[in-house]
């Protein structure tokens, strides 16, 4: 039987849920630099840098440490889909894979 803990994508699945759930920001298929802030707990910049990360560069390569978005308008708004979200947790896990899972570390 395949628990959460043994699927990447369901793990990461998880943790989102979890995170959406602290920063009160719920499911959606898409989500606002600020809203991605607030489950990842960094400053808004700290998003927009990560979403920069993610574009190619001049080899036609992309940064794992990176975060796809999309830009709305003309503006420097942008949108993070669900996906994206999820594809990041499974790439970027590496602090539970070295200090396991704390979450009551994080209970109010």
């Amino acid at each position: 039987m395949t628990t959460a803990t043994d699927n990447p994508k369901q793990r990461a699945e998880s943790h989102l849920s979890w995170a959406t759930g602290l920063a009160n920001v719920g499911k959606k298929p898409a989500y606002r630099v600020s809203e991605v802030a607030a489950i990842l707990n960094v400053h808004f910049n700290t998003v927009k840098k990560l979403c920069d990360m993610w574009e190619p560069d001049s080899a036609n390569e992309r940064d794992a440490r990176g975060l796809d978005s999309y830009r709305i308008g003309l503006g420097e708004h942008r949108r993070i889909p669900y996906e994206a979200l999820i594809d990041w947790f499974t790439r970027n896990n590496s602090y539970e894979r070295q200090y396991g899972e704390q979450q009551e570390l994080f209970k109010l």
